[in-house]
């Protein structure tokens, strides 16, 4: 039990040290953002740097709506497919004929 209880713990802290990268690109990204555009500030545009951040800001947002949006469809249906098939509701349409061999085929995706 305690081994398992170790490994556990080794794995979600390999997978925490694995996120340090992505957390630090996504809170000094809008930072050096900011920092570069603060050259173009001019007396007729004061304000850019801000417009920047404010843009990145809604772009990252707006593409991680549509990516999630994606992605739970896109699961949704991979779920619905294991399960017809491993009830025998849906039929392979395909060269691949058995419910057998699409379960071989798939089963990785859904482990």
């Amino acid at each position: 039990m305690w081994v398992s209880i170790r490994a556990n713990i080794r794995t979600a802290s390999a997978a925490l040290r694995g996120m340090v990268a992505p957390g630090l690109l996504a809170v000094l990204m809008p930072v050096a953002v900011g920092i570069i555009f603060r050259i173009f500030i001019t007396d007729h545009d004061p304000l850019i740097a801000a417009d920047s951040v404010a843009a990145l800001l809604m772009v990252w947002t707006i593409g991680g709506i549509l990516m999630a949006t994606f992605l739970n469809n896109g699961g949704g249906a991979w779920g619905n497919a294991k399960n017809s098939l491993r009830q025998g509701t849906m039929e392979a349409k395909s060269l691949i004929r058995t419910r057998q061999q699409w379960l071989v085929i798939l089963s990785p995706l859904f482990i």
